[in-house]
């Protein structure tokens, strides 16, 4: 419903980050081979315009592919943007609509100010993730899958060693997944219902004055949002920690690469810009680890956001539209 109006702009925009991320994996290859042009050059000492030539030719093509890769990363930025905005306003309409045919039934049980946070909030977060999910993680797979292939090609027990560390942040953040999920989706009703709560406060603050009730519920609302804060700063420990954890695997991985290329190179199986390729390679495979880990909290969130939307799209309304209903001829009184 929200995806078919932005689909011919979605899929070009995806193909091209697949061709971005295929460009960036392909950039640790480019550098070996610079590197070890160089290397072969000045252990032969070799001169000459061949060699110039050859030597231009390879560090050209390595920033033609760079360029490549920035110019398109820009594109593919600007393009997810554009999409991301167009599915929020549809989502954004689609509420807004129905906001004027709910069942007062309906109005009551979830609140004027869980409407606002229904257009307000869940919307943006909906919309976000979609444009996360899309763009950002096909192209992560397809980076980390032509990585694989690159590493295979430099040498077999490296590249071993480093997938067998790659899945670790991945698995610590499927060991947190229940309680967060449980923790977004109790945060998401509570949000709700306080501000549902404080709307029909502040539309009748005459008669909290009146009262003189308006300290007390100052004091309710900031009892409730502290309680709310400690809860929301549980959960940054639980993701900071799974952060750590991503970092040490890392740390791990490039420590494997040094220690095991360093003697493959001492030994002169393993050239030197193949060290360096695979340095590049680990940094960049557990980047994209990382970012599917991040990604998990954003569509953990969006999916308890498109609950709040759609509880609001399916609610009862008021006076449905009757299939092929007759317009109501002009009345004149008499």
């Amino acid at each position: 419903m929200f995806v078919r109006p932005n689909a011919r702009r979605i899929g070009f925009t995806l193909l091209l980050a697949l061709a971005v991320s295929v460009a960036s994996a392909y950039e640790p290859l480019l550098l070996r081979l610079v590197v070890d042009r160089l290397a072969a050059v000045s252990v032969a000492h070799e001169q000459g315009p061949a060699v110039r030539q050859a030597l231009t030719g390879v560090v050209a093509l390595f920033a033609a592919v760079l360029a490549g890769r920035l110019l398109g990363a820009a594109w593919v930025t600007t393009s997810s943007c554009a999409v991301r905005l167009n599915m929020e306003y549809q989502l954004r309409s689609k509420v807004a609509a129905k906001l004027s045919v709910l069942s007062s039934k309906t109005h009551g049980e979830i609140g004027t100010g869980g409407l606002r946070f229904a257009v307000d909030e869940s919307a943006p977060q909906s919309a976000r993730a979609f444009s996360d999910v899309a763009f950002r993680l096909l192209p992560m797979l397809a980076y980390l899958s032509v990585a694989a292939w690159g590493m295979s090609r430099l040498d077999g027990s490296i590249t071993a060693a480093v997938l067998c560390l790659a899945p670790i942040p991945a698995l610590v953040a499927l060991a947190a997944k229940r309680i967060q999920a449980k923790r977004d989706r109790m945060l998401h009703g509570f949000w709700i219902r306080i501000w549902s709560g404080y709307t029909e406060l502040l539309n009748g603050m005459g008669t909290v004055r009146a009262f003189a009730m308006e300290r007390v519920e100052e004091r309710r609302l900031m009892r409730r949002m502290k309680w709310a804060f400690a809860s929301i700063q549980r959960g940054v420990h639980i993701d900071a920690r799974v952060t750590v954890a991503a970092g040490l695997a890392e740390l791990t991985a490039r420590v494997v690469v040094l220690t095991l290329g360093g003697l493959l190179v001492v030994r002169g199986e393993l050239t030197v810009g193949s060290l360096l390729a695979f340095l590049g390679y680990v940094g960049g495979v557990f980047a994209p680890i990382q970012q599917i880990v991040d990604l998990y909290p954003t569509t953990r969130k969006a999916a308890v956001a498109l609950e709040s939307v759609f509880h609001v799209l399916d609610a009862e309304e008021e006076a449905p539209d009757v299939a092929d209903a007759t317009p109501c001829p002009p009345i004149r009184g008499e």
